[in-house]
């Protein structure tokens, strides 16, 4: 009889006994640096914990480093919390690359398809249009500086597409952007009544947090934040039959509208008017719809203090130049930002003078350091011809994205679901952008490529839930758009 081999007996060399026991001291000796060393360096070995914490965890979740990133990106806590801002760490760059090395890990080992949206297209030839204005720029060094900012704000929208691929994932995006812009205004009229708040234009004007140097602290620039956001929360609250959950959003967008009041942005103001507007008229009811806008907009005026009430009452005054409240000067210049940049188009038609040197431009041929103020002057002075062709070409391929989306749910009789009130919103947040150029240069603000994501997501999920119609039922419904490819 054969004898049998005996079996081999495996050891664990390293078990979770182990592991325990290492991490348990580790934790020991990062207590002991709280008494040994001084602030803020006595935090360094949580930083190292929770950095080697949150890369593990990237490369096997890209997810949890995205909301890591939309936090910096979003709400930016570095400029806020003082033990984060004295070290200067590039935290957003760094964040970045670890979600770019995550993605490429799961496409390369983990087998996932690669897709090209059709939005993509749009947005790497604009963004092929603005690196290929740096060479030729009037200020190299400012136009290359410049496009990397704008390179950030784009990768915002790659990451997106690229992480949030379920309803799921898509549905928290939405919450948590819906949410920041809540913060940003919570936050920003608790201060103002705390008495922080700048004293401009003979008002008192709230501002985000963060100091002089915050993304949110300039009050014209936080208006439009507000604006922009308020559809995604007023279209969140739609969609939601939860009685708490919309009392609360509606709590949140009264907050949003009185923050804009109190910022003294008259860009801001008009914004909300015209949005307001712009909700009311993509109601089922709509004649109702007016009627309520125009009530919220008459209530707003008469609780708003006498300071704002001349503040905003000046917008009439466009042709005034003696009236002394400035919005005549404020109304040229954006006419003058309009008229520089057809100039540079005639004589600097192909790339223009580079990505952020309008105001290089003004300066040297004007003497005024102001910048265009206008979106078709920035985008025509600063970018030329292929500037205006791919960026028309990028909104050409978002407004298909959001038609489509639109146009299906509707068929489907689907328009109370999450995503085609999500394609509203980014319909009218898109017009808003448009309105809102036209009182300042808005072309690398990162809202419309945030939202760029947001569509070419929510395009993949209504295809996905095309696909799973088209094999119930034969009901004929409108071409897709191509959002994805393999």
């Amino acid at each position: 009889m054969a004898h049998e081999r005996p079996h081999l007996r495996s050891t664990q060399i390293i078990t979770n006994k182990h592991l325990f026991y290492a991490l348990f001291v580790f934790l020991i000796i990062a207590f002991s640096q709280i008494l040994i060393a001084p602030e803020p360096y006595n935090l360094i070995p949580f930083g190292l914990i929770a950095g080697t914490v949150f890369i593990a965890a990237t490369f096997l979740y890209p997810m949890i480093g995205l909301f890591l990133y939309l936090l910096f990106y979003l709400i930016r806590p570095q400029e806020l919390f003082p033990y984060i801002s004295v070290m200067s760490y590039p935290y957003e760059k760094f964040i970045a690359i670890f979600i770019a090395v995550s993605i490429v890990i799961n496409y390369l080992i983990r087998g996932r398809k690669f897709e090209l949206f059709d939005i993509d297209i749009g947005i790497l030839l604009f963004l092929a249009a603005a690196f290929l204005s740096v060479f030729p720029a009037i200020w190299v060094s400012g136009a290359k500086d410049t496009y990397i900012i704008f390179v950030k704000s784009t990768a915002v929208y790659f990451f997106l597409t690229r992480i949030v691929n379920t309803q799921k994932k898509f549905n928290v995006v939405i919450w948590f952007y819906a949410l920041s812009v809540g913060f940003i205004a919570v936050s920003s009229t608790i201060n103002y009544y705390m008495g922080n708040y700048e004293v401009a234009m003979h008002i008192e004007r709230a501002a985000g947090l963060g100091g002089e140097k915050g993304a949110h602290s300039d009050p014209n620039s936080m208006a439009a934040s507000l604006v922009l956001g308020f559809p995604f929360i007023f279209y969140l609250m739609k969609s939601h039959k939860g009685t708490f959950l919309k009392f609360f959003l509606t709590a949140v967008m009264a907050i949003i509208l009185w923050t804009i009041i109190i910022s003294g942005s008259r860009g801001g103001m008009l914004g909300a008017i015209i949005m307001l507007g712009l909700i009311a008229f993509h109601s089922r009811h709509r004649a109702l719809s007016l009627v309520i806008a125009v009530i919220t907009i008459a209530v707003l005026g008469a609780a708003m203090p006498e300071q704002y009430v001349e503040r905003f009452s000046s917008i009439v005054h466009y042709n005034n130049l003696e009236d002394g409240t400035g919005a005549a000067d404020s109304a040229q210049g954006r006419i003058r930002g309009f008229l520089v940049g057809m100039e540079i188009l005639l004589t600097r038609p192909v790339t223009g003078v580079g990505i952020g040197c309008f105001s290089t431009y003004n300066h040297e041929y004007h003497g005024s350091w102001l910048q265009a103020h206008n979106l078709i002057g920035q985008l025509a002075g600063e970018l030329g011809l292929l500037g205006i062709f791919t960026f028309a070409f990028f909104i050409y391929k978002v407004t298909k994205n959001i038609k489509f989306i639109r146009e299906y749910l509707s068929l489907k009789k689907r328009k109370d679901a999450l995503n085609y009130q999500i394609a509203t919103a980014c319909k009218i947040s898109y017009i808003m952008l448009f309105i809102l150029g036209m009182f300042g240069h808005n072309l690398y603000r990162f809202n419309w490529y945030l939202f760029a994501a947001f569509t070419a997501i929510t395009a993949r999920l209504v295809i996905s839930q095309k696909g799973e119609d088209d094999r119930a039922d034969t009901t004929p419904s409108p071409t897709p758009v191509k959002s994805s490819i393999g």
